[in-house]
């Protein structure tokens, strides 16, 4: 268990949060960029939606200009503004009017986009029923800066919601290997003195194989530990029955007569068998 503890960049939860999070974080991408391509694209959609109604109003309620143009907006209201014209007959003197764009006199019915000389606009053409041609355009650039403002406004709920997920799953991944460390710790504290199984309950079934793989080893290690103190027993046993007929001989002789140094020699066997016996 040290093992792990010191190479942590071995860690199962740490190589699970490393590959989830890089595959949330692609996909995440992905779908950010198709969600702010396709709000861009909306955007500007409702834009040109805005100008065709503009169009449909100025024909249904038989509206008139004032000089070529709409009176124009404040600064403030400047992303708003759009410039309203007549084509055709009228189209020379609307384009000598203030805020007048010279658009060409050729465009047909519909929607195009115009380069002039300092600005690109977008254009709706329509046909009234007076016969009259009128053309409302508007600054792409205006018309861009909206659109990308309204796009990473509708990205801006992902943005927020990619930290807040992968904080959870780093919640979630340390609560799904909790009884990873928990069995850890039941198989560091076992000792030779005591081994004993570990439970098999409330642990993934992924896990359940690998603990009762242990347990059989660890069932193994109990038989050969038993088998070795049976060993030593019997070893003992058949041991001190000698040892102690020696110890009974050496003290029978010691009631005999003997001279000093057989004594001293006696002394010293009787030291020795004790030690055998205590050490047996």
């Amino acid at each position: 268990m040290d093992g792990v503890k010191k190479r942590p960049s071995n860690s199962l939860k740490t190589r699970l949060s490393y590959w989830i999070s890089a595959a949330i974080l692609s996909v995440a991408i992905i779908a950010a960029s198709f969600t702010f391509s396709s709000a861009f694209e909306e955007a500007h959609e409702l834009q040109d939606d805005v100008l065709q109604q503009m169009a449909v109003l100025f024909d249904h309620y038989s509206l008139t200009l004032n000089d070529g143009t709409l009176t124009p907006l404040s600064q403030d209201q400047l992303e708003f503004q759009v410039s309203v014209q007549l084509l055709g007959s009228n189209s020379a003197s609307n384009a000598l009017a203030q805020n007048t764009l010279a658009l060409p006199n050729n465009l047909t019915d519909g929607f195009h986009t115009v380069n002039l000389a300092t600005q690109s606009w977008r254009v709706f053409v329509r046909t009234l029923s007076s016969t009259q041609r009128i053309a409302i355009a508007q600054d792409t650039a205006i018309r861009d800066d909206i659109a990308f403002e309204t796009a990473l406004h509708t990205l801006m709920p992902l943005l927020v919601l990619i930290p807040i997920l992968l904080l959870l799953l780093g919640y979630i991944l340390g609560k799904i290997l909790g009884p990873i460390s928990i069995l850890a710790h039941e198989v560091d504290r076992q000792t030779e003195h005591d081994l004993q199984l570990i439970p098999t309950t409330q642990l993934p079934s992924e896990i359940v194989p690998f603990v009762e793989a242990i347990n059989r080893l660890l069932s193994k290690n109990s038989q050969v530990i038993a088998s070795q103190k049976r060993f030593i027993a019997d070893a003992a046993h058949e041991l001190r029955s000698p040892i102690t007929a020696l110890s009974l001989q050496a003290q029978r002789l010691q009631q005999t007569e003997l001279t000093d140094d057989a004594r001293q020699k006696l002394n010293a066997l009787q030291a020795g068998i004790g030690r055998s016996i205590h050490l047996l």
